[in-house]
């Protein structure tokens, strides 16, 4: 490899080329935007992907957390779903 081959090579990168290897920029973003306290968890879209985020979110319920976001990218942009504790009568 000669010295100036890897410049040449990030140079060929798009801008935004790391977001990929991010998934879970957009969720902290949010997050911060919305003063949201707790976890951020990305999970990548496959198969079960909407069921796993459900368990994770009854099970950070029973740690403690009183309201959870949950966000699902959909062909046009995202959906969103509040999930809060029923409160104790």
């Amino acid at each position: 490899m000669e010295p100036g081959d890897m410049v040449g090579a990030w140079r060929e990168k798009p801008p935004l080329w790391l977001l990929e290897w991010l998934p879970n920029l957009p969720a902290a973003q949010l997050a911060i935007e919305i003063g949201a306290k707790g976890s951020v968890e990305t999970l990548r879209p496959r198969p079960g992907a909407r069921a796993e985020a459900e368990w994770r979110a009854r099970r950070w319920m029973t740690r403690g957390m009183e309201k959870i976001i949950l966000v699902e990218a959909i062909r046009d942009g995202a959906e969103a779903v509040v999930l809060a504790k029923e409160e104790k009568k």
